[in-house]
């Protein structure tokens, strides 16, 4: 008797454990599903808050143009006082939970920053200038960008002496202005690199594809390469919007090919056994170019994983095609990869993976893992983490990661840049971070 009833305790208490472990499991993940940085963040919220901004700047541009009409003096104690005052509001209200409305008003109100510097940077003409361009025809080389539209009378050695001028006060090259024979050339010279593509796989038959901004290049079915152009046209006109430009910009130099192969051993056979799902090879002169691999095109997983990748590695060659020459720093150049690619590419569930791996590392570690001082590699983790700060700072300003990077590509550091654009140091972005994922003694 007293045998049964010990049997019957100790199938009971099993029972009982196993029964916590699903409590604590389906707790802790409902946690993660709550997490308010680490839900998705729509296109919609993101067109809203820009076109709201839009239409907001130019009276806020008149207001601030009129404030400084202030003198010198009044003018420094009144910045002054403002930053204390700022600092403190920023403490009181930075690691709370943000809503849509707060987003909002949040924007535009950084607007009236905005205008305010590209004031002091003497852009505010240039920028309405820019917009009077009108001319969107598409060729060969691609849509031309803003500044092949406007008229520049100067000659070819009269912009290269304007960009070493620049080098030599910023420390910082521009990419040069590119004019309609350097076009030619360069759709030539594209059209003879995806011919050697060819060359260097003769076993398989690449067909190539074109859109308004891509080549693809891919041995899969016409409808998935149309698909996949899609995805990458779709990415490129978010990162127009986060960067501030015309859909219509051409970033690139004339195109940007995409060499997609399906089967893993064609892709390390061309990349000569990398062992990446795919890179993105970028060059001192600023030529870009993508490579990546299906594995199985039969399977929609694989296909939502091969999109992923490639808006990742897009979103890389992007940023180092913006402005100028400069790559940020590991945590914001890979967060921002993996933010595009999970805003853009949703049926692909491997970044909210990473996210909730993140958040899950943080809350047992209390650290990020120094994530912000690191140069060579991050963990899976830390690239969950990594796209959640980029995510954190999408939600103080929505255009905000857009200016930090073009701080960053007029020289500064990017504490400094960060400071500038979002008032917050290094160390209050990681607390803020952490208290509204509530982790309040987070580290970095």
């Amino acid at each position: 008797m007293r045998k049964t009833l010990r049997k019957t305790t100790l199938r009971l208490a099993g029972i009982l454990a196993i029964l916590v472990v699903f409590v604590y499991f389906d707790a802790m993940a409902q946690k993660v599903r709550n997490s308010d940085i680490f839900r998705e963040i729509t296109d919609e919220e993101i067109d809203q808050n820009l076109e709201k901004s839009q239409e907001s700047s130019s009276t806020q541009r008149e207001s601030r143009t009129r404030s400084k009409a202030a003198s010198k003096a009044s003018s420094k104690s009144s910045k002054a006082s403002k930053s204390s005052a700022s600092k403190k509001d920023k403490d009181d209200d930075l690691f709370k939970e943000i809503t849509d409305e707060e987003i909002e008003s949040k924007y535009q109100k950084s607007k009236k920053e905005d205008s305010a510097r590209d004031s002091d940077r003497g852009i505010k003409a240039s920028k309405k200038h820019a917009k009077k361009s009108t001319d969107r025809r598409t060729s060969r080389r691609g849509k031309k960008s803003k500044r092949a539209k406007e008229k520049d009378d100067r000659t070819p050695e009269e912009r290269e002496r304007d960009r070493l001028a620049h080098f030599r006060k910023t420390g910082v090259w521009l990419w040069p202005e590119l004019s309609e024979d350097d076009l030619e050339k360069i759709a030539d010279e594209q059209a003879k690199f995806i011919q050697s593509v060819q060359a260097k796989c003769p076993n398989t038959k690449l067909n190539t594809y074109e859109s308004a901004h891509f080549y693809f290049v891919s041995d899969c079915p016409a409808s998935i390469a149309k698909e996949c152009l899609q995805f990458l046209e779709s990415a490129y006109k978010q990162l127009c919007r986060m960067f501030s430009l015309d859909q219509d910009e051409q970033v690139w130099m004339g195109k940007c090919p995409v060499i997609a192969f399906c089967q893993k051993a064609d892709y390390q056979r061309y990349e000569q056994n990398m062992s990446s799902a795919g890179r993105c090879h970028m060059s001192s002169t600023g030529d870009v170019f993508i490579t990546c691999f299906f594995d199985d095109v039969s399977t929609m997983d694989n296909r939502w994983r091969f999109i992923g990748v490639m808006v990742h590695e897009m979103t890389h060659g992007f940023v180092h095609r913006y402005k100028a020459r400069g790559i940020p720093p590991l945590w914001l150049n890979e967060g921002m990869s993996e933010f595009v690619s999970s805003s853009v590419v949703k049926a692909d569930k491997q970044v909210p993976l990473k996210m909730a791996q993140g958040l899950q590392l943080m809350k047992t570690t209390q650290s990020t893992g120094h994530i912000l001082e690191l140069t060579n590699d991050l963990s899976v983790p830390q690239y969950g983490i990594a796209c959640g700060l980029v995510k954190y700072l999408v939600r103080l300003k929505p255009n905000g990661v857009g200016m930090l990077i073009d701080q960053l590509k007029e020289g500064k550091s990017w504490e400094d840049a960060l400071m500038d654009v979002y008032k917050l140091t290094p160390e209050a972005l990681i607390s803020g971070f952490g208290k509204i994922n509530g982790i309040p003694n987070l580290q970095p």
